[in-house]
């Protein structure tokens, strides 16, 4: 069962929160946040992974309270902490739940954010979809192993990558570096952070060596049909298209292209974050990335 908020008191699974009483508070102050200090941070992990995973950025407010209410087992009201509630999930990942969305946000904004190129997320490639791409004179791609991953599927995902980009980066948490450090060949370069340290920094162990794995098929596989006719100025379906092309064109040619069009393909989506990006918050950045939605429409749902 839920509990009230009364007299400034709220019992939550045993523990006491110590919260100001709602009648003298003045509501446009900050508000003591229910789960920074209040709660061991072993003990709530679990409730603040349950509620950043299933947050989505289309769900309205008054969504988003009824279930980090229910997942923490407590009745927050409405009148404090609607208008909140988007921050409170978000502060939830920056602070304490350094998830894939968290190191992507702020990978990105630390090493990625300056610079004349185009960054992607996603990218299909072969049987794998790597995390971020970078693309100016150079791709380079970017896995991501946060300590909520494994690293079951890591080695076939970097035979994909280094097929199709020029430089492939692992960006891991700090415990998982000497166990990807086996796996991946020593072309791949390696980033770590100490997901214990208060201020994430992202340290480059290792560089990355260019590719000697590149795929001219795998290239051309990676584009649509319609960015192949485009590119190229041919006709005909995919699978006829790029038999042709592999016999008519330099590996060269074919690399030169494949990063052409991925930055066409991508740069809206990518100046579009940059551009907004002091209204979008972290956890929404890929989703914001992706459909380009009006922020304020979203954020005042």
């Amino acid at each position: 069962m839920q509990k009230k908020v009364n007299q400034g008191i709220l019992i939550a699974d045993g523990r006491k929160l110590i919260m100001a009483n709602s009648k003298k508070r003045n509501r446009t102050q900050k508000i003591v946040s229910l789960f920074d200090q209040f709660f061991p941070y072993q003990k709530v992990l679990p409730l603040i992974k349950e509620v950043v995973d299933s947050y989505s950025a289309l769900q309205t407010s008054t969504d988003l309270l009824e279930k980090t209410g229910k997942v923490f087992d407590i009745l927050l009201p409405q009148d404090l902490y609607l208008s909140s509630i988007r921050n409170r999930i978000n502060e939830m990942m920056l602070r304490y739940y350094h998830n894939e969305a968290f190191v992507k946000s702020s990978f990105i904004k630390k090493k990625l954010w300056w610079g004349d190129h185009v960054d992607m997320f996603e990218v299909p490639v072969g049987e794998s979809r790597i995390d971020m791409a970078k693309i100016n004179g150079q791709s380079i791609g970017y896995e991501i192993k946060t300590k909520y991953d494994n690293l079951n599927r890591l080695k076939s995902q970097i035979i994909d990558y280094l097929s199709v980009f020029e430089y492939v980066f692992v960006i891991c948490e700090a415990s998982k570096y000497e166990k990807v450090k086996k796996i991946v060949p020593n072309l791949v370069g390696i980033y770590t952070y100490d997901d214990n340290e208060k201020e994430i920094h992202y340290t480059k162990k290792r560089p990355a060596k260019k590719s000697t794995f590149l795929s001219s098929e795998m290239q051309l596989n990676c584009l649509s049909e319609a960015e192949l006719q485009e590119c190229f100025s041919v006709n005909g379906s995919k699978d006829s298209t790029i038999p042709s092309l592999l016999a008519s064109k330099t590996p060269n040619q074919i690399n030169l292209a494949f990063k052409r069009e991925l930055k066409k393909r991508y740069r809206s989506n990518w100046l579009f974050l940059k551009s907004n990006s002091n209204q979008i918050k972290d956890i929404d950045y890929q989703w914001f990335y992706k459909t380009k939605s009006n922020v304020n429409s979203i954020y005042s749902c």
